[in-house]
Protein backbone atom coordinates (compact mmCIF):
# COMPACT_ATOMS: atom_id res chain seq x y z
CA UNK A 1 0.00 0.00 0.00
CA UNK A 2 2.98 2.31 0.50
CA UNK A 3 4.22 2.06 -3.09
CA UNK A 4 1.21 1.20 -5.27
CA UNK A 5 0.29 4.61 -6.62
CA UNK A 6 1.85 7.49 -8.55
CA UNK A 7 2.75 10.70 -6.71
CA UNK A 8 -0.34 12.31 -5.18
CA UNK A 9 -2.35 9.07 -5.29
CA UNK A 10 -2.81 6.63 -2.41
CA UNK A 11 -3.61 2.96 -1.92
CA UNK A 12 -6.25 2.74 0.84
CA UNK A 13 -6.63 -1.05 0.65
CA UNK A 14 -4.77 -4.13 -0.57
CA UNK A 15 -5.80 -7.77 -0.13
CA UNK A 16 -2.67 -9.73 -0.98
CA UNK A 17 -2.51 -13.46 -1.83
CA UNK A 18 1.02 -13.48 -3.16
CA UNK A 19 2.16 -17.05 -3.98
CA UNK A 20 2.24 -18.27 -7.60
CA UNK A 21 -1.37 -18.86 -8.61
CA UNK A 22 -2.62 -16.36 -6.01
CA UNK A 23 -4.74 -13.30 -6.72
CA UNK A 24 -4.52 -9.87 -5.09
CA UNK A 25 -7.05 -7.01 -5.08
CA UNK A 26 -5.54 -3.53 -4.78
CA UNK A 27 -7.24 -0.13 -4.63
CA UNK A 28 -5.63 3.07 -5.94
CA UNK A 29 -7.29 6.39 -5.01
CA UNK A 30 -6.83 9.23 -7.47
CA UNK A 31 -5.58 12.58 -6.27
CA UNK A 32 -8.35 15.18 -5.83
CA UNK A 33 -7.21 17.06 -8.95
CA UNK A 34 -7.86 13.84 -10.93
CA UNK A 35 -11.32 13.23 -9.48
CA UNK A 36 -10.51 11.43 -6.23
CA UNK A 37 -12.12 8.16 -7.37
CA UNK A 38 -11.07 4.69 -6.29
CA UNK A 39 -9.77 2.37 -9.01
CA UNK A 40 -9.37 -1.36 -8.37
CA UNK A 41 -7.06 -3.89 -9.98
CA UNK A 42 -6.91 -7.64 -9.54
CA UNK A 43 -3.47 -9.17 -9.99
CA UNK A 44 -3.20 -12.86 -10.92
CA UNK A 45 0.34 -13.86 -9.91
CA UNK A 46 1.56 -16.21 -12.65
CA UNK A 47 5.28 -16.46 -11.98
CA UNK A 48 7.33 -15.45 -8.97
CA UNK A 49 11.11 -15.81 -8.84
CA UNK A 50 13.57 -14.12 -6.49
CA UNK A 51 13.61 -10.36 -7.15
CA UNK A 52 11.03 -10.68 -9.99
CA UNK A 53 7.29 -11.20 -10.38
CA UNK A 54 5.06 -11.54 -13.45
CA UNK A 55 1.30 -11.09 -13.23
CA UNK A 56 -1.79 -10.16 -15.20
CA UNK A 57 -3.59 -7.04 -14.02
CA UNK A 58 -7.31 -6.58 -14.65
CA UNK A 59 -9.41 -3.50 -14.00
CA UNK A 60 -12.06 -4.54 -11.49
CA UNK A 61 -14.67 -3.22 -9.11
CA UNK A 62 -14.34 -3.28 -5.32
CA UNK A 63 -15.45 -6.92 -5.24
CA UNK A 64 -12.79 -8.01 -7.74
CA UNK A 65 -15.24 -8.41 -10.65
CA UNK A 66 -14.22 -7.27 -14.13
CA UNK A 67 -14.98 -3.57 -14.67
CA UNK A 68 -15.57 -1.48 -17.80
CA UNK A 69 -12.43 0.64 -18.25
CA UNK A 70 -14.45 3.39 -20.00
CA UNK A 71 -16.59 3.86 -16.88
CA UNK A 72 -13.33 4.33 -14.98
CA UNK A 73 -12.24 7.12 -17.35
CA UNK A 74 -9.75 4.88 -19.19
CA UNK A 75 -9.51 3.86 -22.87
CA UNK A 76 -11.63 0.81 -23.85
CA UNK A 77 -8.53 -1.33 -24.53
CA UNK A 78 -7.19 -0.68 -21.02
CA UNK A 79 -8.77 -3.78 -19.48
CA UNK A 80 -5.98 -6.29 -18.91
CA UNK A 81 -2.23 -5.79 -18.89
CA UNK A 82 0.76 -8.00 -18.23
CA UNK A 83 3.11 -6.67 -15.58
CA UNK A 84 6.73 -7.47 -14.91
CA UNK A 85 7.95 -6.21 -11.54
CA UNK A 86 11.65 -6.38 -10.73
CA UNK A 87 13.43 -5.53 -7.50
CA UNK A 88 17.03 -4.41 -7.06
CA UNK A 89 18.98 -3.73 -3.88
CA UNK A 90 19.68 -0.02 -3.46
CA UNK A 91 21.87 1.91 -1.04
CA UNK A 92 20.70 2.65 2.47
CA UNK A 93 19.06 -0.77 2.95
CA UNK A 94 16.38 0.16 0.39
CA UNK A 95 14.93 -1.63 -2.63
CA UNK A 96 14.41 -0.17 -6.11
CA UNK A 97 11.25 -1.47 -7.77
CA UNK A 98 10.59 -1.21 -11.53
CA UNK A 99 7.14 -1.96 -12.99
CA UNK A 100 6.83 -2.57 -16.73
CA UNK A 101 3.32 -2.96 -18.17
CA UNK A 102 2.55 -4.57 -21.51
CA UNK A 103 -0.53 -5.10 -23.71
CA UNK A 104 -2.40 -1.81 -23.42
CA UNK A 105 -2.28 1.66 -24.87
CA UNK A 106 -0.06 4.11 -23.03
CA UNK A 107 -2.16 6.81 -21.37
CA UNK A 108 -0.49 9.85 -19.87
CA UNK A 109 -2.98 10.97 -17.22
CA UNK A 110 -0.58 11.65 -14.36
CA UNK A 111 3.07 11.49 -13.44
Amino acid sequence: MQWWAPNGFTSPSAEMDFPEGGTSLVCMRAAKEFGGQDMYNTWAHEKIVPMCRASNSSRTDQGGHKADPVKMGLPPDCGISVNLVTFKAASGNKTQMTVTQYDWTVVTCWT
